[in-house]
């Protein structure tokens, strides 16, 4: 059984001079769209037999969220989402980072690591689990991880574009800051 994922037609209509504002119409309609979506995510549960075009649009809605910066909401469109199609990697991806910007690291790394076994040979993994464990203060844990990039990346003649020159630029960071290689750097007292 399939539901039907909430129609744009759905949303209250809006006059014509709400349409003539600076654009808050359309963050206002974008805000009561996902809001929308996320309750009846939540109201349906994993079992409801969502088609992929019915996923997808919620998951446009979460990319919409994230643009916007509204991470609460994105954050709820996106683990219903993951719950629908728990081994589809761009939404586990984009769960990991929305995640890793509200500051829940362990379990955006934890993702990031979900993502990984998933795709194995894909250098962006190994460096946003990095990114991770960074922010959480493993910086033994890091570096290897950042290592593992810059091998991915070589391995697949990747020397330039935006994974490999970030790998290197933190790994420099590291070097720059004196954080030995294979030692976990203690945080300073407070």
């Amino acid at each position: 059984m399939t539901h039907s994922a909430p129609s744009l037609g759905s949303a209250p209509a809006r006059s014509d001079s709400s349409a003539s504002s600076s654009g808050g119409h359309i963050t206002d309609y974008l805000r009561e769209f996902a809001s929308h979506a996320a309750q009846s995510l939540a109201a349906q549960g994993a079992e409801t037999g969502f088609d992929d075009d019915e996923v997808e649009s919620f998951y446009a809605v979460a990319r919409q969220l994230v643009g916007q910066r509204d991470l609460t909401r994105a954050h709820t469109v996106l683990t219903r989402v993951c719950d629908l199609r728990p081994g589809e990697v761009r939404y586990l991806r984009a769960l990991a980072v929305v995640r890793r910007e509200r500051g829940m690291l362990p379990s955006a790394a934890a993702l990031f690591q979900t993502v990984d076994l998933l795709e194995p040979l894909n250098p962006r993994n190994a460096l946003d689990i990095a990114e991770c464990w960074l922010r959480m203060g493993d910086m033994a844990g890091a570096r290897k991880q950042l290592a593992m990039t810059l091998t991915l990346c070589e391995a697949q003649g990747l020397a330039t574009g935006r994974v490999p020159e970030r790998a290197r630029a933190l790994t420099d960071l590291l070097d720059r800051e004196g954080v030995p290689h294979g030692e976990p750097r203690q945080a300073a007292a407070s």
